[in-house]
């Protein structure tokens, strides 16, 4: 494993938005267990050059400089079975792509699809809140388009949501 920071930005990351707040005991235990895991992480049996980061205590990043080996399919597999034991060893879940975080008032809130569509209709969110948008591809994107106007999001389409 090798540190976030040390990848190019054309690493290619995958962002998985938690169910909620990420606590500072639960982060060593998924720093500790990541570390295991992407010190033995192969594509065809050529190890990946990985890092695992947490920001904002809610979204867990992986990423891995493809310039030397690409992630294949066995491998991001293995990558979501990792996951899995996360979310069963702290309770947690990543892999729910009903999960929603969103900026409001400089403060990152966590939520489920239906609450969001709700409160988008209840007007109790604006909409030009900024939201995070999970489906990133590499590290640059994190600067560039991770944070995008709920108008110009993966979430408009809840913007016309009709009881």
């Amino acid at each position: 494993m090798i540190q976030f920071s040390e990848l190019t930005e054309n690493a290619r990351i995958w962002v998985y938005i938690s169910n909620r707040f990420i606590s500072p005991e639960e982060q060593k235990t998924i720093y500790s267990k990541g570390s295991t895991f992407l010190s033995t992480w192969a594509a065809h049996g050529a190890d990946l050059k990985a890092a695992l980061e947490i920001f904002d205590n809610c979204f867990l990043v992986i990423a891995v400089d493809e310039d030397n080996t690409s992630a294949s399919g066995c491998s991001i597999d293995a990558s979501i079975t990792f996951l899995q034991s996360l979310e069963k060893k702290i309770g947690i879940s990543f892999l729910d792509w009903q999960n929603i975080a969103y900026l409001e008032e400089q403060e990152v809130k966590l939520t489920n699809r239906n609450s969001f569509a709700s409160a988008i209709k209840e007007n109790k969110i604006s909409h030009q809140i900024e939201v995070f948008n999970a489906n990133i591809k590499t590290k640059k994107d994190l600067d560039s388009q991770f944070k995008v106007r709920l108008t110009e999001s993966n979430f408009k389409n809840l913007l016309s949501v009709k009881s």
